[in-house]
This record gives C-alpha cells, sequence and structure tokens, in this order.
C-alpha cells in the first residue's frame, strides 16, 4: 500500500520505461494511465480486450447488456418449457422424450450458468435461515397483464417442515395462483416468496428441484406404460427409481404395463402424485386433487396423501371439500379476494365461530369447517 507521492512516482518510472509489464490492480487510476490491454477474468473466463481501460469499459458494458438480453430469451423458453413437463408429456414418443432432452439441457445450462459478479449470495446460513420455516411468502401480489384489480394481493404465508396447509375459497379467490407463483409457473409481480430459504422469482431452477407438483388436470404421453413414465420423469430430474416398487406402493402393481388413457380417474390421480415425488422433493403441491372422484376413489388418494405427509414432505393443496381440508391439513388458510382472511388449525377456526355466537340447528356437531368458510367469506361453497 502506497502514499500518493510514492504511487505517482511508480507510475512516472513505469511509463518512462521499455519493460513490457503485466500487472494486477484495483486501482483504476493505475490501470487507466499505465494499461495499454486488458485481460480480464470474469466467472472463470479470460478474455483479452486490446484497448485502454476507458475503452474496455464501455464495450464491456455493451457485452454485459447484450449477455442479459441473450439469458433473458433463454430463460423465457426455459420457463415456457418447464411449463409443459408440468402440465404432464402429451405428444409422440420419439419428439417427446427429444424434448425433454432438450429441457434437461437447458436446466443444465441453466444451473452451470455463473452470474455477474455482484449478484452471488452467501450459502453458509442458509441451512440456519430456512431451519423450521419451508415456505415464506411476503406481501406477494399478482395481477394479470391490462388489468387493475390484483389475483393476489398482499399475501403472507408462513409454512413449517413437515406442515400440511390447505386453501380454501371461493372460484376466483387465488388459490391456484398462489400455488402457480410459488411453483414458478407465473411470475410475482411485488413481493418476495422462498422456499427452503431459495427465492422463488430468482432462482427457479433450484426451486424446481425442491418441489413436486399435482396439477388439476394432469396429462401423460399416451401409449406409454406406467413403468416407461416413470423412469422417464425420474430422468428428467436425474434420479434412478424402483418403478415397481413406486407402482406396489400405489397399489397400482397389476397396471405397470398399461396405458395411462387405459387408467381410472382414481388410478390416474394417484399416478400422478408419484410422478410428482420421484425426486424426493421437500414440498408438495397439490391443486384440487379429488375434484370428479367417487367417494372411494377419493379415500384411496386421502390415504396416499397421508402417507406423503407423514413421511415429513411438506404439503401445500386447495381443496373445495371442507371434510378432506380437515382430515388431511394441519392448518388451512380460508382466501377472498386474493387475500388470506384467516389461517389457523379447523378445531380453533371452528371454536372461534362458536365463540361468536354462530349455532346450527339439527347437527350433531355446533359447527364444521364448511361453517366457518361461509361465515368468513360470505360466499356458498360453490360460488
Amino acid at each position: 500500500h502506497l502514499d500518493i507521492e510514492s504511487i505517482a512516482w511508480l507510475e512516472d518510472f513505469l511509463l518512462g520505461s521499455d519493460l513490457a509489464l503485466f500487472f494486477v490492480s484495483h486501482d483504476r487510476a493505475f490501470l487507466k494511465k499505465l494499461a495499454t490491454r486488458i485481460v480480464e477474468l470474469d466467472r472463470g473466463v479470460i478474455t483479452n480486450w486490446d484497448c485502454p481501460y476507458e475503452i474496455f469499459l464501455q464495450r464491456r458494458a455493451a457485452r454485459l447488456e447484450v449477455e442479459e438480453r441473450e439469458r433473458a430469451q433463454k430463460d423465457k423458453v426455459l420457463a415456457q418449457e418447464e411449463a409443459w413437463i408440468r402440465r404432464g408429456i402429451k405428444a409422440r414418443r420419439t419428439r417427446d422424450q427429444g424434448r425433454v432432452a432438450r429441457l434437461k439441457a437447458m436446466r443444465a445450462e441453466r444451473r452451470a450458468r455463473r452470474e455477474q459478479e455482484g449478484t452471488a449470495t452467501i450459502r453458509v446460513s442458509e441451512a440456519e435461515r430456512s431451519g423450521q420455516r419451508v415456505v415464506e411468502a411476503i406481501n406477494v401480489d399478482f395481477a394479470y397483464p391490462g388489468e387493475s384489480t390484483p389475483i393476489v394481493s398482499g399475501l403472507n404465508l408462513m409454512v413449517g417442515r413437515g406442515d400440511k396447509i390447505g386453501l380454501l375459497g371461493p372460484n376466483g379467490a387465488g388459490k391456484t395462483t398462489t400455488l402457480e407463483m410459488l411453483e414458478t409457473l407465473r411470475g410475482i409481480d411485488s413481493g418476495s416468496a422462498t422456499i427452503n430459504g431459495v427465492d422463488v422469482s430468482s432462482q427457479k431452477e433450484r426451486i424446481k428441484e425442491l418441489i413436486g407438483v399435482q396439477p388439476q388436470t394432469p396429462s401423460f404421453e399416451e401409449q406409454t406404460t406406467l413403468l416407461e413414465l416413470l423412469n422417464l420423469f425420474a430422468a428428467f430430474y436425474g434420479e434412478r427409481i424402483d418403478a415397481k416398487e413406486f407402482l406396489h406402493k400405489l397399489q397400482l402393481d397389476d397396471k405397470a404395463n398399461s396405458y395411462p388413457e387405459q387408467l381410472s380417474g382414481g388410478q390416474r390421480q394417484r399416478f400422478s402424485v408419484a410422478v410428482a415425488l420421484v425426486h424426493n422433493p421437500r414440498v408438495f403441491f397439490l391443486d384440487e386433487p379429488t375434484t370428479g372422484l367417487d367417494p372411494q376413489a377419493r379415500r384411496n388418494l386421502w390415504d396416499l396423501i397421508r402417507t406423503v405427509r407423514d413421511e415429513g414432505v411438506t404439503v401445500i393443496m386447495t381443496t373445495h371439500y371442507m371434510d378432506e381440508a380437515e382430515l388431511l391439513c394441519d392448518r388451512v388458510a380460508v382466501m377472498d379476494g386474493g387475500k388470506i382472511i384467516a389461517l389457523d388449525t379447523p378445531k380453533k377456526l371452528i371454536k372461534g365461530l362458536l365463540s361468536r355466537g354462530f349455532k346450527k340447528s339439527s347437527t350433531v356437531e355446533q359447527a364444521n369447517l364448511e361453517d366457518v368458510f361461509i361465515d368468513l367469506t360470505g360466499k356458498a361453497l360453490r360460488d
């Protein structure tokens, strides 16, 4: 570390010499005065800039701007392909597998990409941060382009490790949109959300490794057996699984060589759960998983969800069935108008309703969760 006079002397000395000079410096004034060529080491790549320092700064800024546009375009395509894979595979088999292979390559490229210096985050304390809090959404907003009324507004949600949370609300309350934002299928307009300490908006690839998703209407490639599909999805996540054991847990052993289009509604839903769990996710999202199922199929799927829940996976689900929420969820969040207006255990919500003087005639129980829902939202369940 030299004083100003010593630096000035060194600069004059070097400028007056006929030496070939190779130096490393953080002193921009020193670089501007002495350097005739810049060799930049950035994110593990060496680039030669045959120009003085000031021109280097201008050219480097222009290059980074182009690079950022290219990355944004790649991320847009990747997001579209991720949305496709989460809707399920449904195309000609050879073409479909090729698309999955390209998607895997895009994910690998995105994962390997090193971000520009200054955007790096320190991960040492990540485990401590995530601790018992697995999902955290703070003041999250979302509105469709051109719409003045947001679908989700000021949403706050904290979910602990191993929690089982049900999102209840009338149609249009923002339940599915909330899930889609946490699943990275929709962008967050404002606010922030993290899963296991990982930011949902800026680290989408890592989020996809942490979550499993069962959509409302799963679809799969036709004329492909369940065994083949399970192995295909596992390969997409870089996993190797015992597909037969997966099907055994689902009581679908006898359907191993059947096609998805040959399954009943309940069997298809159970299989879609298996597909979502092939990579052992930390958080499992289900969007109205039992809609359209007969009572027995619903109970079979409930048993499967309870098994997932009991293995310590955090579960977040939407449903229109109050008995389903009471049976499967530790806590329920009642949504209306894009906001969570109540969040507690079913028993405490019911107790709170009764404490406000609610009475219902000709029932064994004084109140149930459906009564809480209607009281809070003012809407019938099927509105």
